[in-house]
């Protein structure tokens, strides 16, 4: 993938699904037919879900069972998502303003992808948006070519990859759980709440840096000069 803009300059790492693809509320739903087709308990918020791979969910709502029990039903969890979002997924709306965005952000700074969603996804929104797309000096997909955004290790190996120093990198992200890695391991976080809710649902622990919708200008104005 091209790279156009290396150096010191600050990073910025979107998250996609929340965030750059409309997709919470199909996700919520699907997880609950799979909930629902597995016999799981649906006594659970999405938002406490947030920027958890779909094993990541899995292991966490069905927590009460056996591990001979959740291995067995983890490859159908799975399916059982899958099956709901992959028809659906077209038709989900994305950001497009950020799009349009996109090649001027990465004049002055450096953008990623990290992502929990799974590869063929992260492949259907890049083929969607097409040449858009090529901004991403880095492609980060949750197990499956990067650690987990729940581990501070992850972001500290992205530091490492980049060249910069943690306080130089900036997530923007919907979930709370990310919010609390990436700022304990010194990446600077930008809460991203729009897909959502009408107003943040994490304050008072968001109390800064937290916006409903990214735009060119709401990103220049959390994250300053890009250098």
């Amino acid at each position: 993938m091209e790279t156009h803009v290396q150096g010191n300059k600050k990073a910025l790492i979107f998250d996609l699904d929340g965030v750059l693809r409309n997709t919470s509320k199909l996700h919520e739903m699907a997880l609950r037919v799979a909930c629902a087709k597995l016999h799981l308990s649906q006594d659970w918020e999405y938002v406490d879900l947030g920027g958890l791979t779909t094993p990541e969910v899995f292991w966490q709502l069905s927590s009460t069972e056996g591990a001979q029990v959740q291995s067995a039903k983890l490859g159908e969890f799975i399916h059982q998502k899958k099956i709901f979002t992959d028809s659906r997924l077209d038709s989900i709306s994305i950001n497009v303003e950020i799009l349009a965005s996109f090649e001027r952000l990465a004049q002055d700074y450096r953008l990623l992808l990290y992502t929990g969603a799974s590869e063929p996804s992260v492949k259907a929104y890049l083929n969607r948006i097409g040449g858009a797309g090529s901004v991403f000096e880095k492609v980060l997909i949750s197990g499956f070519n990067w650690g987990s955004k729940l581990k501070s290790s992850s972001f500290a190996a992205i530091a490492e990859e980049l060249s910069l120093g943690v306080e130089s990198i900036w997530m923007f992200d919907d979930s709370l759980k990310v919010k609390s890695v990436s700022e304990f391991s010194g990446v600077n976080f930008c809460h991203v709440y729009g897909d959502q809710s009408s107003e943040c649902n994490f304050l008072p622990v968001c109390s800064e840096n937290c916006i409903s919708r990214l735009s060119e200008d709401s990103v220049r104005a959390v994250v300053g000069d890009a250098a």
